[in-house]
């Protein structure tokens, strides 16, 4: 039985990104956000070497983090007043690139997200968790 509240996204094997846009952010970042995170090789196979979540196949679970705003570097602001439809356009482009996948159609994988600038509580279970910054 899942305890977990039926209106939160959940998520399968996959991947977990917490997102925050910088003050001066465009909808450009999103584009190159969207092709890094797809693309770029992160899991591990049996067979000893790394594939992306589009290959792998594996869901995306995307949570937004306003909590990384923090100190920052000198010239980065606070975030984006424009933050919630960055955030729209990245998980746009993100299932744009899973739907184009026939693997990612047939294994049923999915683009998933949590409400742009709610608190939100996360829950997660991994063989091997791992972490991994990216700044655009």
């Amino acid at each position: 039985m899942n305890r977990m509240n039926p209106l939160c996204p959940q998520i399968q094997n996959g991947l977990v990104v917490y997102v925050c846009f910088f003050h001066g952010a465009t909808e450009d970042v999103t584009r190159e956000m969207a092709r890094s995170l797809m693309t770029t090789t992160l899991f591990r196979k049996d067979s000893g070497h790394s594939v992306s979540v589009l290959d792998f196949p594996g869901s995306v679970l995307f949570i937004h983090q306003d909590s990384l705003l923090g100190e920052g570097l000198p010239k980065r602001r606070r975030e984006s007043r424009a933050g919630g439809q960055l955030f729209s356009a990245l998980i746009s482009k993100c299932r744009e690139k899973m739907a184009a996948s026939e693997k990612c159609r047939k294994a049923g994988v999915k683009v998933e997200h949590g409400e742009y600038g709610q608190k939100q509580e996360v829950s997660l279970k991994s063989a091997e968790p791992m972490t991994l910054l990216m700044e655009f």
